[in-house]
């Protein structure tokens, strides 16, 4: 093993009320083919069996550290989580989600002691499997003012002649150096309950002097209808409002490269995403639709229709577009409503 694969990796898992998953998610990492590793298994305060479930790993494993607190949200509880952590770099998994044996083993071979690892993500929606890894014609490591031009932006934007589904900056798919985080006060955002994910990977590209590519994917992201995002929350949408608030004023957004300013992007992918979360609410159309209209005249989705260009949408995106451009909001919600009933029935 060379010098670099020395490193310590501290695995946070935060719980809440996820005893059905737990076990395979702490397998996998218990699994890893990198040895040096400890396992933070923070329970959230957690009414199932969640607890009985860490405090039998952790009697059975000295790597594992096992930490019960009062039901915070999941971002306090990775903040807690860091309290513990005493490895060179700092890994989430979070206990819904699962890891491939020689994830660390291998983003660590390609670290370079760089302050962010980042590999790629296998997307699981039910039997259906979706491989998303960092372009292949991306350099192994950057720095410096390469990260915000080659790195930063492909989280931001996506489309045709990108990829038809943005990259997610689901927090698994990396590495973060924990002195790294230490010194540029970088934590999740506490007050934020929906797509946190987004504002600390983005804050960490923008504050980072080097950064580590891994080819491959590790990472198992699990949709499943337990998910935050499945289910109606009114919440949501101020969550997105104030990530995006956030970004612009860190000025995140002055990284999206020329070419791609009139391609979708993060703030595109997150008004549709409101239309999905809207989709499940139980009200009437004609009260969704006064919503979707308020939506509409929120910063940073008011106009959007003007700031793109469709012929950069993907077709399916696109009917949404004209949908959106000519207030046919009626229309819009219907058919966010069949998609969210055949959703629910497939599920």
């Amino acid at each position: 093993m060379n010098s670099q694969n020395k490193s310590k990796v501290s695995v946070i898992v935060p719980i809440y009320n996820k005893a059905s998953f737990l076990e395979k998610s702490i397998n996998s990492i218990l699994q890893q083919t990198e040895k040096n590793i400890e396992i933070i298994l923070v329970d959230d305060g957690s009414t199932d069996n969640s607890s009985e479930i860490c405090k039998k790993f952790a009697e059975k494993d000295s790597r594992i550290l096992h930490k019960r607190k009062k039901n915070e949200g999941l971002t306090a509880t990775r903040n807690y989580g860091r309290k513990f952590a005493s490895g060179d770099y700092i890994a989430f998994v979070d206990p819904d989600d699962f890891i491939e044996a020689n994830a660390y083993e291998q983003m660590l071979k390609c670290s370079n002691n760089a302050d962010i690892v980042i590999s790629g993500l296998i997307r699981e929606l039910g039997k259906k499997k979706i491989l998303q890894t960092m372009p292949q014609n991306l350099n192994s490591f950057y720095e410096n003012a390469d990260i915000r031009k080659f790195i930063l932006p492909l989280f931001l934007v996506y489309g045709k002649s990108i990829r038809d589904n943005i990259l997610l900056a689901q927090l698994g798919i990396a590495l973060f150096k924990r002195r790294f985080l230490d010194e540029q006060n970088i934590f999740s955002e506490e007050k934020i309950t929906y797509s946190e994910d987004w504002l600390f990977f983005l804050e960490a590209l923008l504050k980072a002097q080097n950064v580590a590519i891994e080819h491959n994917a590790y990472y198992h992201y699990v949709q499943n209808a337990q998910g935050l995002t499945e289910n109606y929350s009114p919440k949501l949408i101020l969550d997105y409002v104030e990530i995006l608030h956030r970004l612009d004023k860190m000025g995140i957004f002055e990284y999206v490269p020329e070419q791609y300013r009139r391609h979708p992007n993060l703030i595109y992918d997150y008004l549709l995403h409101s239309f999905v979360n809207l989709s499940g609410s139980k009200e009437s159309i004609f009260v969704l639709r006064k919503k979707v209209k308020n939506i509409l005249n929120m910063n940073y989705f008011n106009n959007v229709w003007q700031k793109l260009n469709p012929s950069n949408i993907p077709f399916r995106r696109r009917i949404l577009f004209y949908l959106i451009k000519f207030k046919l909001y009626l229309l819009l919600i219907l058919l966010y409503k069949l998609k969210h009933k055949f959703h629910r029935i497939k599920n």
